[in-house]
């Protein structure tokens, strides 16, 4: 799930902004149960692959696509350039070797699959008509690869909550231990303390009307705050 972000700092700029929202306002949602559906999906779809790794197709699949001379012009620009093919080999053997189920090599799979080798091909030296010749292993890339994909992203999805998880517990082990509160820490205990309908309720009463100024530095949790004093009653109002 790591490589989906472009390295620790990327990471660490996308947490310190959803710090800012409410857990259960974070976008997308976390689904545990599609995720636990998908996760054996995708362990059933491993193990049909597996099984196909097993009978010796791998070279002969690999040997296919050499045949169809895979060298664009500009082969640092693509996956396909000298010896690639070998590597291609290299990256699956490992993975149905020794590999996770659930951590699919997304682009060599991509590799074995048909339109992806269609479009791969060297349009120079063969011809638009050339097809790959169907084989179990090819059939089962394309077959899977969607799966595969979309279990990456609820696994970039389940990381990211449990990622925010593991930052909120330690600011708030940081609070404790040192007495400090910054303004965020101001934000979130004001919408906690709103979990109390008295508290809302009281707010209501007196501020009849709310006013938002610089409405574009409001985040999705100061907007939650003011939506649920001023929004409480059919006679308050927010603007």
């Amino acid at each position: 799930a790591l490589g989906h972000w472009g390295g620790p700092d990327e990471l660490a700029r996308e947490l310190a902004e959803a710090h800012a929202v409410p857990p259960d306002a974070l976008e997308p949602a976390d689904d545990p149960e599609a995720y636990q559906r998908a996760s054996a999906g995708l362990r059933d779809a491993y193990g049909q692959g597996h099984a196909i790794y097993a009978t010796g197709q791998l070279d002969a699949t690999i040997a296919m696509l050499e045949a169809a001379t895979y060298k664009k012009e500009k082969p640092h620009k693509s996956p396909y350039d000298v010896g690639s093919q070998a590597r291609l080999r290299e990256v699956l053997a490992t993975w149905f070797e020794e590999g996770d189920p659930l951590a699919w090599p997304l682009l060599a799979v991509d590799g074995l699959r048909p339109a992806t080798a269609f479009e791969r091909r060297n349009k120079v030296r063969t011809p638009r008509s050339w097809t790959p010749t169907p084989d179990p292993l090819t059939q089962w890339a394309d077959a899977s690869y969607a799966a595969a994909c979309a279990h990456q992203r609820l696994r970039i999805v389940r990381f990211r909550h449990e990622a925010l998880a593991f930052v909120r517990a330690g600011v708030a082990r940081y609070r404790a231990e040192t007495g400090r509160t910054t303004h965020d820490d101001l934000v979130a205990d004001l919408d906690a303390a709103l979990d109390r309908p008295a508290a809302v309720a009281t707010l209501a009463r007196r501020y009849r009307l709310g006013v938002v100024d610089e409405f574009q530095d409001t985040d999705a949790r100061q907007y939650a705050i003011f939506a649920r004093i001023f929004r409480a009653t059919a006679t308050s109002g927010l603007f």
